[in-house]
């Protein structure tokens, strides 16, 4: 039958590692693998209260994984805490003979900061991530999780940001062009559309 989410089994367990992620939730695994392209390990994980890790791209070998979109599908680990996801990504990451998207360093392997001071590390949350939609506790508790661990507020443009900005540029600089003495953009809003462009 199907799987459903241990803690409640009228609900399912995310997918489509959720088999993995339940067999955690249940104790019937300590660890599991998964894979994932737009969230398979992260959402189950969630759902069924668990730790998923999707890692950075080329860290752990593709071969034998069923490709959906290549540039984005990643196998990844489950575990019950981070230090058990970390444990079973240091065993499984790695360059891969017969992947030739593996990484050639060990520079992804998460135990090489074990230990270190951390200070000065920038870890990006993108305001897109708490739009409207987000689960009011949920964006409450990693905000809350973010001023403990003594984070920064401070503006980021990211990949979406610099699309959306340089989309408007051309926009204007079209309409400048077909139509000069109609549109006026101060010479400082020119500057700091470009400042952030660079």
């Amino acid at each position: 039958g199907p799987t459903k989410n241990p803690h409640d089994l009228s609900r399912v367990p995310g997918g489509s590692s959720g088999g993995s992620a339940a067999a955690i939730a249940s104790d019937m695994a300590f660890l599991a693998l998964g894979s994932d392209t737009g969230g398979s390990i992260r959402q189950p994980a969630a759902l069924c209260g668990t730790v998923g890790l999707k890692p950075t791209y080329g860290s752990v070998s593709r071969y034998g994984l069923v490709a959906f979109a290549s540039s984005l599908d990643q196998i990844g680990t489950l575990g019950r805490t981070a230090e058990d996801a970390k444990l079973l990504l240091d065993a499984i990451e790695g360059n891969d003979a017969l992947d030739s998207t593996s990484a050639e360093t060990s520079r992804y392997v998460a135990s090489a900061y074990e230990g270190k001071d951390l200070k000065g590390l920038r870890v990006g949350l993108p305001e897109e991530f708490f739009a409207d939609g987000i689960d009011p506790e949920v964006k409450t508790r990693v905000l809350e999780a973010a001023k403990e661990l003594g984070a920064d507020k401070k503006p980021i443009i990211t990949a979406l940001n610099k699309i959306d900005m340089l989309e408007d540029k051309m926009k204007l600089e079209k309409l400048k062009k077909d139509f000069p003495d109609s549109l006026a953009i101060s010479a400082k809003s020119r500057e700091n559309l470009d400042s952030l462009l660079e």
